[in-house]
């Protein structure tokens, strides 16, 4: 597991962002006390980083070189590489049941498929697939926690809340399954 380390105590609560560069526009992710506590996906419009990361995490500050292992790990993946995010995480804002639906999907591997109904199983509530699905569209740290992967029982798409919605969900599983082919 890849340690976050802040700068001193009297820093760590402090929310750091960076921002990477990925095949399908610009990821911006945060940073609390040495956890990922959020990230956003690229959407339909390009925003500015910094103004993003204010809004959405007030205080925030732009630290490139404490968030450097992500930035590695999204590089990787942006190249192709078959990556499993297994940075520190802090989903501790989150409610109970979302929170075991989260874990389950994050345990979802690249070029995998899951379901709703397989997460609310794997969370502890096989008859609670809309609850899964209301986790997937709050998920706090799309891509490190890989939402994208999840598909109806039918093998539909079914929702995706990015701003790049299901256009951007078929772009990113498009990337995966090509780069699994390809062995890389």
């Amino acid at each position: 597991m890849v340690a976050l380390e802040p700068d001193s105590c009297d820093a760590a609560r402090m929310i750091r962002y960076t921002a990477v560069e990925m095949p399908w526009g610009e990821l911006l992710v945060a940073a609390r006390d040495g956890r990922l506590v959020g990230a956003r996906l690229p959407g339909r419009w390009r925003y500015d980083a910094s103004t993003l990361a204010t809004t959405r995490w007030p205080g925030a500050v732009r630290d490139d070189t404490i968030l450097r292992d992500v930035q590695q790990a999204l590089r990787a993946y942006a190249e192709g590489t078959c990556v499993q995010f297994d940075f520190p995480i802090d989903l501790s804002d989150v409610p109970p049941f979302r929170r075991k639906v989260l874990e389950a999907c994050r345990a979802v591997g690249y070029g995998e498929r899951t379901t709703y109904a397989e997460l609310a199983l794997r969370a502890g509530n096989p008859a609670a697939m809309r609850a899964a699905g209301g986790a997937m569209a709050n998920n706090p740290i799309p891509l490190v926690i890989p939402c994208h992967r999840v598909l109806r029982s039918d093998g539909r798409m079914g929702g995706f809340s990015a701003d790049g919605g299901l256009e951007l969900k078929r772009r990113m599983l498009a990337w995966e399954d090509a780069h699994m082919e390809v062995g890389v």
